[in-house]
């Protein structure tokens, strides 16, 4: 990331060298975005490695990107036998946590703190900021197609079907918040809380209803495996669910 910010801030400054007096105010601005992120970036090697990974996406056995806190996003397009950061061409000036990631296609989004949602079409090569529908942390996206639900903070999610440009609200009836989603081969979705309950989606995903309690602590995060088992993780550590009286067939 230093890498990163020390090449953005040399270019930003040769390019507000040789700009239009018009055209200079947004340069110094964003040179300045740059440097901030620069002086962040070197602090960080100075602390050590204490900021956390928190999600990892990979397209194919060569490439993949990590995202992590206060900004942290890494690119591997060898298996991960060497690393580069992208982070400049990401707008985040205030370096908001990336709390997940997912993709379809060439769509990859990146979600966070402070409704923070980055969007690229070319499969992670380039970025561009999205508006959000709210203004709390994001914990989990799920991508499928151009549908895309948004999980966060006090129960509030959000679906779009147009790959971002317009969401609306999910009334998924709990106020916990939301950890992590996975979406059913029926175009369903599927979601923990941190509450001992997992959430299914409407067939329109437009509500969700709680499913049997699972556990006696929170849901951090869970799978669905092929035979139709779950395995949660959280508070209560690992466990596995056998037959729930679920047919679920994970994409």
């Amino acid at each position: 990331m230093v890498d990163a910010f020390s090449t953005a801030v040399d270019e930003k400054a040769a390019e507000l060298e040789s700009a239009a007096e018009a055209d200079s105010g947004r340069l110094q601005e964003e040179l300045e975005n740059f440097e901030f992120m620069l002086d962040d970036s070197i602090s960080f090697v100075e602390e050590g490695p204490v900021r956390p990974f928190i999600d990892v996406w990979f397209r194919n056995a060569l490439e993949g990107i990590a995202v992590g806190a206060f900004g942290l996003i890494v690119r591997t397009d060898d298996g991960g036998q060497s690393w580069y950061s992208p982070a400049a061409s990401l707008s985040n000036a205030e370096a908001r946590h990336y709390n997940a990631i997912d993709a379809s296609g060439n769509t990859v989004f990146i979600v966070g703190e402070s409704g923070h949602i980055q969007r690229s079409v070319d499969g992670g090569h380039t970025w561009g900021t999205v508006e959000s529908p709210y203004e709390g942390s994001y914990f989990d996206v799920v991508i499928q197609g151009s549908r895309v639900l948004l999980l966060g903070l006090r129960g509030n999610a959000f679906i779009s079907d147009d790959n971002g440009d317009s969401w609306s609200t999910v009334d998924t009836s709990t106020t916990a918040n939301l950890s992590k989603g996975v979406v059913l081969d029926d175009g369903r979705f599927v979601v923990s809380q941190y509450a001992p309950q997992l959430l299914l989606s409407n067939e329109t995903s437009t509500g969700f209803s709680a499913l049997p309690r699972f556990v006696e602590g929170a849901i951090s995060s869970f799978l669905i495996a092929p035979q139709g088992s779950i395995i949660t993780v959280g508070t209560r550590g690992v466990m596995a669910h056998g037959d729930q009286n679920l047919s679920f067939e994970v994409r």
